[in-house]
Order: C-alpha cells, then structure tokens, then sequence
C-alpha cells in the first residue's frame, strides 16, 4: 500500500533536569496512524512519566505552544485522560514506583509545517520540574511503499557545561551547506540565531558566552532536518 509519508518528522524530547530525585520525564517513540483511506491521519509522541519514589505523587503536566501552522490541531493524553485541544494543564497521580503514559497527539491536516511544544511536568508537592522541548516537522509531498515512524535525531554539544563556546558533533545527514542554529531557554523564547556554514563530519562551533547561567536548547536546521540538543551555560 502507498502511503503519503512525513519526509522528515522529527521528535525531539530533551529532558532539563540533570538529576532526577521523585520522577523523571522520558521519551519513548513515536507512531502514525493513517485513515480509512490511506492518508496520515494523527501522529503520536509518546512519552511516560515514572515515579522514582514508593509514595504516590501528584504530578501536572503543562503544554505551551510554541509554534505551530493555522491548520493543525494537538492535545495530548497524560494517564487515564485525553483533553481537549484547548486544554493546556492537567493533573494526575502517579503510585510509587510506577509510571504513567503521555502522548502528544497531532493532526497536520496535510499541511506542511513545523509544531514545537514546550512540556512541562510538576511535582504538586516538593514542585520538582522536568521540561521537554518537542519539535515534529512534517511534509507530505513524497509517497512511500509501507509505514515508516518519524525519523529521531539528536547531536551531542561540548563542553558541557560552557561559559564561553559550544563545538556541535552534527550528525551525517546533514549536507554540506548553510544551517540554521538557534538557542532557546527554558520558556521557548529564541535568545540567539545565526547562519552556519557546516561541513559533513567538521564540528561546528558557537559562541555562547552573552548568555547568562542557565539551561538552553540549541536547535539546528537545514530544509527539512531539525536536530536539537540541550546545554547548561554556567557563569
């Protein structure tokens, strides 16, 4: 059967915390269900929440938008409930030494764009926080013979931590050519872009040292390629 297919649909979950002491936010894959005639009806990021403790937690789950085209729509799923799109917060238990599943469910409508989500999970109680930055490119313009899940990249950065640069290993997929590097923080906000010239198997280097302390995600793109890493600025 020929199926429409996501040309790059690129799941990215990059954990903030380094150490984890009541629970920890982890990705797991990623799936796509067609329709009834073929087409690529939802596609699915899957994750799960486990408590680290043998009590039971109370943890939230908060989704900001980032970005995302006119004609998408997403919610997501976190234990035993499925919310409404336009729901951003929800609440759950989760027993000791247990875990609960969440997804972020989204339906591009065959229109081809880019969707970044910012998660966030909460202990109600000691308010310990794990954040994770989704982002899912999808185009549909090549068809391909069977199903095929969205492709997973990641690319590592050193040192890390930095006070000053980051050198970027770039993963062999990527061209030579111009990319686009950006650095988000912890609330999506782009505090920093440039044009890079890579070349396959070269590191490519950025200076990082006008950001203050703290944690950020370096994003870089190259047409339809997006990999996305995390790094700690310290001062």
């Amino acid at each position: 059967m020929k199926l429409r297919m996501i040309i790059i649909g690129l799941l990215t979950m990059m954990s903030l915390s380094f150490a984890h002491i009541n629970f920890e936010f982890t990705a797991i894959d990623s799936m796509v269900e067609t329709d009834t005639t073929g087409q690529w009806g939802v596609i699915i990021l899957r994750g799960d929440v486990l408590n680290l403790t043998s009590s039971s937690i109370r943890i939230t789950a908060i989704r900001e938008t980032q970005q995302i085209p006119a004609t998408w729509s997403c919610n997501f799923c976190f234990g035993s409930a499925c919310l409404a799109p336009f729901i951003d917060e929800y609440s759950d238990d989760v027993a000791g030494d247990s875990l609960v599943d969440f997804t972020l469910d989204i339906y591009p409508n065959g229109e081809i764009g880019t969707g970044i989500w910012l998660m966030t999970m909460i202990d109600s109680v000691s308010m310990e926080t794990d954040s994770a930055l989704f982002t899912l490119t999808y185009n549909p313009t090549t068809s391909i013979d069977g199903s095929k899940r969205p492709i997973q990249m990641s690319f590592s950065a050193y040192p890390n931590p930095t006070n000053d640069f980051i050198s970027l290993q770039i993963p062999t997929e990527y061209a030579d050519g111009i990319s686009t590097m950006k650095i988000y923080d912890i609330t999506g906000r782009n505090v920093l872009e440039k044009q890079h010239s890579i070349k396959t198997g070269q590191n490519a280097y950025i200076d990082v040292s006008s950001l203050s302390s703290g944690m950020y995600f370096v994003s870089v793109q190259q047409g339809n390629l997006i990999t996305q890493t995390k790094i700690q600025v310290v001062k």
